[in-house]
């Protein structure tokens, strides 16, 4: 376990004393991107025409997933 992980953990033991909700600083969805504003989902050119509001939910992407190698080949 390194800093990191123990700051984490006493950080999540804290929140949960106070009653506060835990914010995971590590989470790799909290990272920003090189122009500073939240980090997007890249998509392929292939998915240029699926509007955002069906990119983002995550039950059209589990309904739009590649299960094996010959779906893409």
């Amino acid at each position: 376990m390194d800093a990191q992980e123990i700051k984490s953990a006493v950080a999540h033991q804290d929140a949960m004393a106070t009653g506060a909700s835990f914010v995971n600083q590590r989470d790799p969805a909290r990272r920003l991107g090189p122009d500073g504003r939240a980090a997007t989902s890249r998509r392929a050119p292939l998915w240029a025409d699926v509007p955002d509001e069906k990119w983002n939910d995550w039950r059209w992407q589990l309904s739009h997933r590649v299960n094996d190698l010959e779906e893409i080949e």
